[in-house]
């Protein structure tokens, strides 16, 4: 699983998405599609992508952002990986004991 953190100071992290937006929205598709960093399929989605990570930024004040090529499930998988099932479930998501 890949993750990418970006944790260099709010300033610094909100100007480089804005940065990357600006020059990701300035391409073509195709042009966008010919990144070699860009995964293929991802083209048409990396500007909307973007403008989403960036208003998240600015709509919670967050000075970083993880951000992870896999899904729900991936993470989930992962996290009982990592801390095994004690404390895991439905309940404790809540804040609460499991029963």
């Amino acid at each position: 699983m890949r993750l990418a953190c970006l944790d260099l100071g709010s300033n610094t992290v909100r100007l480089l998405v804005a940065t990357l937006l600006r020059r990701l929205g300035g391409l073509t598709v195709g042009e966008r599609a010919a990144l070699p960093c860009l995964e293929p399929g991802r083209a048409d989605l990396i500007v909307a992508g973007t403008a989403i990570v960036l208003a998240t930024l600015d709509l919670t004040g967050a000075g970083r952002m993880v951000v992870s090529d896999r899904g729900l499930r991936e993470g989930i998988l992962a996290r009982l990986s990592v801390s095994g099932l004690t404390g895991w479930g439905p309940l404790s998501m809540l804040g609460r004991q499991d029963g």
